[in-house]
């Protein structure tokens, strides 16, 4: 294993064995906070759902645990359905090597009626559309995503 920091903190390992496990993350992302959800196909199961404060840099700290406690290479896919955060995480991310989807919401699987929705469970919902494929990415008008991108700049400074 060949262990390589980059000057934001995210650490990606390089390991020698070409087999990795694939991580889908999936990100209920709010102005407010974030949660995140992590499900691997082969255990078909959510796991390291957290909520943190909405910043790109705690989801790097977080991909980086993820990985520890996994103990072997992996490959993180993330994703957050399109809304009024626009692309500014989306770019930060991709920024620094991390895979990244914007989700089209009117495209994923709806709740059921007597189920309640929460970010956890929009998290973990989030993660399985992934996984799954069970979504189209999001196509924002270029406007549109540079304007939602301005105002968070400015709403958040």
């Amino acid at each position: 294993m060949i262990k390589e920091t980059k000057s934001t903190g995210f650490t990606a390992y390089k390991w020698r064995s070409p087999i990795k496990s694939i991580v889908y993350v999936g990100m209920d992302v709010h102005s407010s906070n974030y949660t995140l959800s992590c499900y691997m196909v082969e255990n078909d199961k959510c796991f390291a759902t957290v909520q943190m404060e909405p910043d790109y840099k705690e989801i790097l700290k977080y991909l980086n645990k993820v990985q520890e406690n996994i103990g072997g290479p992996c490959e993180f896919h993330c994703g957050y359905e399109a809304g009024c955060l626009g692309y500014t995480l989306y770019h930060q991310l991709v920024e620094h090597g991390v895979d990244c989807t914007i989700l089209a919401p009117s495209t994923m699987p709806t709740y059921k009626k007597n189920e309640i929705k929460t970010d956890k469970r929009d998290a973990m919902k989030i993660a399985r559309c992934l996984a799954f494929n069970t979504y189209r990415a999001g196509r924002g008008q270029r406007g549109y995503g540079l304007l939602a991108d301005a105002l968070n700049t400015s709403l958040l400074a």
